[in-house]
């Protein structure tokens, strides 16, 4: 389905209208505003390049860091990290500090 065919206005219903000079104005709610864009975005071709290429460099730099601490990756392993690098990100930002600070 494409981005252009889905109508955000019919999920969401509270809408708040009001009249300025004649025109009737329509204010989005932020969660309307952020599904339209996102939908806008995720549909784009070159921002799912980029997404997956950001994950490949992250899971090159992840497998590298794993490695070296002597836990060896799979193949499954590293099409998860591509695939969700923010998350395998943020995780492996909090241990790191985590065990830093000696808190592990």
């Amino acid at each position: 389905m494409y981005a252009s065919k889905i109508n955000i206005k019919i999920v969401w219903k509270p809408k708040i209208f009001f009249v300025s000079l004649g025109k009737t104005i329509y204010i989005m709610n932020p969660f309307e505003a952020l599904a339209i864009a996102f939908i806008e975005d995720i549909t784009d071709f070159q921002t799912v390049c980029t997404y997956f290429l950001i994950g490949v460099i992250v899971a090159a730099l992840l497998e590298r860091a794993i490695e070296k601490a002597g836990y060896p990756m799979e193949w499954s392993d590293r099409f998860w990290v591509i695939l969700g690098w923010p998350l395998a990100s943020a995780i492996f930002i909090y241990s790191f500090i985590k065990g830093y600070f000696g808190k592990d």
